[in-house]
């Protein structure tokens, strides 16, 4: 048998200057700053092939993250016509409440990535609310979903757009009777061609560190800009133990292939056994920095059980 392929990529952490201007201050949107910008050289394993790795829906609530073979009906034509919108979104909410057992699922946004972002520089300098660049923020949607915590996703059923509050008023209904309701939100990420750098990995959450003292993950408020919605998110840390650490992605992973990240699931509130979330990072893989720029799809979803 063949020897396994081992992949390195330079995975890059920000480390938010707690003493900046607040939430209240910096435009919709707009991080803090960064006081540094690490990059850790780290292994990526083939989720395909690790015999760590739980396959199917399960995954998800074991390590956070899953992936699925799976060929859209409009695959090749995802972006004629309404395709998106008529076929897509509702494939994608049947194939979520297959694997995860939920009731009823809604799809948030839908992302494209068909260029190269850039070169990333560090958030030194925060935009602040009423500058030229601040008001041009503020122009932007407010009804998006990042990269939300438990608490993000607890405030985003309630007050992020009429049509999220609708689908989940039974769900809101039974936590403020005092119930537990499970709900969650997913990322459901394709590529568009066969990805050859910049892919998309993710952290097995049994291997981050969550405890008071060695806590990998910082916890980040943002407010739109008409001051009504208090988005809360979490942001990943240098690792302070990164051999313990263990990163997944699929090599030159194909559009038939869905990773399914875990955004935030109230389900970890009440059952220890339920990975809350899934870190994932966008890493530069070593050695395919002059590859073809990755082209991609997500879809942000929530599940309602």
């Amino acid at each position: 048998m063949a020897d396994e392929r081992h992949y390195f990529a330079d995975l890059r952490f920000d480390v938010p200057e707690k003493d900046g201007p607040t939430y209240k201050e910096r435009a919709h949107l707009a991080p803090p700053a960064a006081k540094d910008s690490v990059e850790e050289r780290l292994e990526l394993h083939d989720m395909r092939t690790s015999p760590e790795i739980v396959k199917g829906g399960a995954g998800l609530d074991v390590q956070g993250f899953t992936y699925l073979q799976h060929r859209s009906v409009v695959q090749d034509e995802l972006l004629a016509g309404r395709n998106v919108e008529d076929v897509y979104i509702p494939e994608l909410q049947d194939l979520l409440c297959q694997i995860t057992g939920a009731k009823k699922a809604l799809v948030d946004s839908v992302l494209f990535r068909r260029k190269n972002v850039g070169v990333y520089v560090p958030p030194k300098d925060v935009v602040l609310r009423g500058t030229p660049l601040g008001d041009a923020l503020a122009s932007m949607p407010k009804d998006g979903v990042n990269n939300c915590s438990i608490n993000g996703l607890r405030d985003t059923i309630r007050y992020c757009r009429d049509d999220i509050k609708a689908a989940a008023l039974p769900t809101i209904k039974a936590e403020d009777a005092g119930e537990t309701p499970r709900y969650a939100l997913y990322s459901m990420w394709r590529p568009l061609k066969t990805v050859r750098r910049d892919p998309l990995a993710i952290c097995d959450f049994r291997t981050l560190d969550n405890d008071t003292e060695e806590i990998d993950f910082a916890s980040l408020s943002n407010i739109t800009d008409d001051g009504e919605f208090l988005m809360h998110s979490l942001l990943g840390l240098p690792p302070k133990r990164p051999i313990k650490q263990k990163w997944y992605f699929l090599p030159e992973q194909q559009p038939d292939e869905l990773v399914v990240v875990k955004f935030a699931d109230t389900g970890s509130d009440t059952d220890s056994s339920i990975a809350p979330y899934g870190l994932h990072l966008s890493p530069k893989l070593v050695g395919q920095e002059e590859e073809e720029v990755r082209q991609s799809v997500e879809a942000r979803v929530f599940a309602f059980f």
